[in-house]
């Protein structure tokens, strides 16, 4: 702490660093580097192990993040997420483009976990032919997801989304038990003896109960294990 700067503790590992005026050495860019100089040495504990520490920070500035220092440090704190998001160990100064774009992915998270809690989601289903052949093996199983508004958003969106917050194995839980119950649907109204085939996320897989969450769906539906194809 000296005249123009001043540093708390604000939780297990986030740092908050107040600089009033800042100009020469006292500049954000040199006070990051000085810091960033010092992390490359490893601190060094009681019991001699050595421990290295990475930095990930977020720079908003008054009044162009806001006009109280509640407004100031909450846009800071998007800047540090955006750094995360991005590539760890960074910096990230705040701009309006950032915040607009933060307040959307706010938004769509928000509207992704009423969807989860609604199971608000259908499934479409691509066929799938025999290059050999030239007739149908089956049918890829594509989760679809239309908002209260009537929109649809993308997977390309709203996937990386539930990867990041959790909501995917959700959402691969359901993708799994509504593609078997389609497939048995069709097995037993259509004859339709094709593979039905269902994309997983890595993060799903992942999973210590996946394995027995997969078979059991397919003992209770009563499924050929070979009809069922996994796409990572």
């Amino acid at each position: 702490k000296n005249d123009k700067t001043i540093v708390g503790r604000f939780g297990t590992d986030v740092f908050v660093m107040a600089i009033f005026d800042p100009c020469g050495s006292d500049t954000i860019q040199n006070v990051y580097k000085s810091i960033r100089l010092r992390l490359k040495r490893p601190f060094v504990l009681s019991n001699g192990d050595e421990i290295f520490v990475s930095m990930t920070t977020g720079v908003a500035s008054y009044p162009d993040a806001g006009d109280t220092g509640f407004i100031v440090l909450q846009n800071a704190e998007v800047c540090v997420y955006e750094a995360k998001d991005k590539c760890r160990s960074g910096i990230r100064y705040f701009d309006s483009e950032l915040l607009n774009r933060f307040l959307q992915n706010f938004s769509m998270e928000q509207r992704l976990h009423d969807a989860i809690e609604m199971k608000s989601f259908m499934l479409y289903f691509q066929p799938q032919f025999s290059t050999k052949t030239g007739k149908l093996r089956g049918c890829e199983a594509l989760i679809r997801w239309q908002d209260t508004e009537g929109n649809f958003i993308s997977p390309a969106e709203f996937i990386p989304l539930a990867e990041r917050s959790g909501g995917i194995i959700a959402i691969g839980n359901w993708v799994l038990n509504e593609a078997m119950m389609t497939y048995l649907r069709w097995r037993n109204q259509l004859g339709f003896s094709g593979i039905i085939s269902i994309n997983i996320s890595a993060i799903q897989m992942k999973k210590e109960n996946f394995v027995s969450n997969v078979l059991g769906i397919i003992r209770r539906l009563n499924i050929d294990p070979g009809d069922i194809e996994l796409e990572i």
